[in-house]
């Protein structure tokens, strides 16, 4: 059974699924767990006796089909029709040691913001992941019900400037190899790698280079990808002097997050599990240039207490995560 053979039910009006995708109803795909490489798989046909991971980004929405076509022999290819050209590319990059991969590219049917159609969220965590490199594309400027997490970032052409951030995190602190292949990369674009925690680019052209080796601590490591045109010089300086602290840490359950801003600006502090995955925000809203500070309780966005254990403060200026990171310990 494809998914052309499923209706989407939203607020007691059925669409079909192409429908449904366009509206931001549900995603492209269905995600099927793979024994052979340990991680779920994007698919567009259903098979009998196995589970399936589907993003729905709405709630109250249903699923129908017709019992007939369980089973039936349908074939598709879990990729929307892609025509590359000079305005049109996408590039994968991935890690060695690790099946995952994500895509970054520019689009001229993308839209603003997230696109249901091409975006995609990333799948759930696989459980041998905890033994292997992970990276994602930081979506959590977007709020998606289905998490702060991406395996694929389309970007309108039109966009003067564009930047993704690709998060990298490691089963223990030591190297880890970030990979693409600029022969299928498409278009003729470049991007710069730029390391924000030590605010230097590290790859000045991605065309002339294939790889990078990343020395990944208990923290996640925050990549961006960037277009060559964006400087160098002022923004960059000043997120290098941005500093994030906890007074005190360990703590149980009260920390004071410290933040310094060396301008003013539009400053969040995000709370993050050894996973990556986003906990707690604070929204500071627009701040002066100078310290300010407020108090983490140990609880998540809902107001639940979370276990004790490793979290990390990241602190972002205006959208761009500034490399200022802290570790916090939370000991009940």
């Amino acid at each position: 059974m494809s998914l052309d053979d499923i209706a989407v039910d939203y607020q007691g009006t059925r669409h079909d699924y192409a429908t449904a995708v366009q509206m931001g109803l549900v995603g492209s795909y269905a995600y099927m767990f793979q024994n052979s490489t340990g991680t779920y798989v994007p698919q567009v046909t259903l098979q009998p006796w196995n589970g399936f991971w589907l993003p729905a980004y709405v709630s109250d929405v249903s699923l129908w089909f017709h019992y007939i076509n369980i089973g039936s022999e349908k074939t598709g290819s879990p990729d929307l029709a892609f025509e590359p050209n000079d305005l049109n590319w996408r590039l994968t990059l991935g890690l060695d040691g690790s099946p995952e991969s994500v895509t970054v590219g520019r689009l001229e049917k993308a839209a603003d913001g997230f696109d249901p159609a091409w975006d995609q969220p990333r799948p759930p965590r696989a459980p041998v992941a905890a033994a292997r490199p992970e990276l994602w594309l930081d979506g959590s400027a977007l709020d998606l019900s289905t998490g702060d997490q991406l395996t694929a970032d389309y970007r309108a052409s039109t966009e003067a400037d564009v930047a993704w951030d690709l998060v990298v995190s490691a089963p223990a602190p030591g190297p880890v190899t970030l990979r693409w292949d600029a022969a299928e990369w498409g278009g003729h674009e470049d991007l710069q790698v730029y390391l924000p925690h030590q605010n230097r680019v590290a790859v000045m052209s991605m065309r002339a280079q294939s790889s990078l080796t990343l020395d990944v601590g208990a923290a996640p490591v925050v990549v961006r990808l960037r277009t060559p045109d964006l400087s160098t010089g002022a923004p960059e300086a000043v997120a290098a002097r941005c500093q994030l602290r906890a007074v005190p840490n360990p703590f149980n359950p009260r920390t004071e997050i410290v933040l310094t801003l060396p301008r003013a600006g539009r400053a969040e502090v995000r709370i993050h599990d050894v996973l990556g995955r986003t906990v707690k925000r604070f929204a500071v809203g627009e701040a002066a240039a100078g310290e300010h500070r407020f108090a983490w309780l140990g609880t998540d966005d809902r107001g639940r207490d979370v276990a004790s254990g490793a979290y990390f403060a990241s602190l972002h200026v205006d959208g761009i995560a500034t490399g200022a990171v802290v570790r916090l310990s939370l000991v009940r």
